[in-house]
């Protein structure tokens, strides 16, 4: 899956907060990011070198974009 699918992926599973609660796109974007910060830290934590670190720093980067 490239980054740009994943992000819409993540961002798509957070949406259904937004109508429920009424919450922002921008607070829906930052769950999805929030959980990609948690991958990587928790991937750094068991991997060195993160060989994952660059694509889910590209995921955040298209859920930014979106």
């Amino acid at each position: 899956m490239t980054p740009k699918e994943k992000a819409k992926e993540l961002v798509d599973k957070y949406s259904f907060v937004e109508i429920q609660h009424y919450t922002s796109m921008f607070e829906v974007k930052e769950c999805a990011l929030i959980a990609c910060d948690e991958i990587i830290e928790e991937m750094d934590r068991v991997l060195f070198p993160n060989p994952f670190e660059q694509y889910w720093n590209e995921v955040k980067n298209e859920i930014q974009k979106l």
